[in-house]
């Protein structure tokens, strides 16, 4: 079952739910890592999805606050992929149901 995990409690309980993968996890924090490599969980990152709406959010016409939180989660988001990685959790996939079918 691959969950989309849009916050970190969201994340964390689709861990404990045993998910397959986690889709986006913008919020997951890292230290769930661990426990999704020993329960063969994947990390969907879907990062082309961020990265493409990139230039719609750096617009003046998007609210300070928005630009300011998508920026700083994307760099967060870049941590917790190059995270990902040594544990094996990182999915390559953009997105995960479609790499199992």
């Amino acid at each position: 079952m691959a969950v989309h995990a849009p916050s970190a409690q969201g994340g964390q309980a689709a861990v404990r739910a045993g998910a397959d993968s986690i889709e986006h996890g913008m919020h997951l924090p890292q230290d769930v890592l661990p426990e999704m490599a020993s329960a063969g969980i994947a990390l969907v990152p879907t990062a082309t999805t961020f990265l493409t709406a990139l230039p719609q959010m750096a617009s003046q016409q998007v609210p300070p606050g928005l630009r300011a939180w998508y920026t700083s989660r994307l760099k967060r988001h870049a941590e917790l992929v190059r995270a990902a990685v040594a544990p094996g959790v990182l999915d390559g996939a953009e997105h995960g149901a479609k790499a199992r079918t």
